[in-house]
């Protein structure tokens, strides 16, 4: 079992700003799922050190109450940082603190590829009433393919995992993009029946 992580003593003192390189290329970070959240702001509030966190939040209810919003992580277990945050020294002892790591690629992800984890992530946050028309039945364990062409070719074909409600649905990407298969959540409109 790891040890309980020391969240108020930093490794190091924080980082200084890095200047806006327009951030062609960027590193893939595994972390413990669910603990996504808390390692990010953990690394702003402390270091300085912004990572990208792919999420939408959904509204749960209780006993016929709403209640609070809670975010959910677009690619369970990965955050995204730019290569820029963290070329620097002392960055094996900051990554065993929050203890994430690298995923091993065989080349950085692209900005063009971030662009469309985004794209992905912004269509998750628009929630849908009850809206069921133009949306296709997918049940669990049914082959999918990316209608957008571009997501085809980076992300590979799918399987759906999990039909969620408001039109999410969990899938296990091939993984052309991140080497490997990969839980994702994404809009049912994104895809269609292979």
């Amino acid at each position: 079992m790891l040890a309980k992580i020391d969240w108020n003593t930093a490794p190091c003192d924080p980082l200084p700003e890095t200047e806006y390189s327009g951030y062609p290329d960027w590193e893939v970070f595994l972390a413990e799922p669910n603990k996504e959240r808390r390692i990010c702001d953990f690394l702003k509030d402390k270091l300085g050190i912004v990572l990208y966190w792919p999420h939408y939040t959904i509204q749960r209810t209780r006993r016929g109450r709403t209640q609070m919003p809670s975010a959910r992580s677009v690619l369970p277990g990965m955050l995204f940082a730019p290569i820029e945050f963290l070329q620097i020294n002392g960055r094996n002892r900051i990554l065993d603190w929050v203890r994430i790591r690298p995923l091993r690629l065989a080349r950085f992800v692209d900005k063009a590829e971030i662009e469309m984890i985004r794209d992905i992530e912004a269509r998750l946050n628009i929630r849908f009433q009850g809206y069921t028309d133009g949306m296709p039945a997918l049940e669990v364990g049914q082959a999918v393919r990316f209608r957008n062409d571009v997501y085809a070719d980076k992300l590979g074909d799918a399987v759906v995992t999990k039909v969620a409600p408001g039109g999410r649905i969990s899938i296990k990407v091939e993984g052309k993009l991140f080497g490997g298969k990969q839980d994702m959540v994404v809009s049912a409109g994104e895809l269609e029946a292979k």
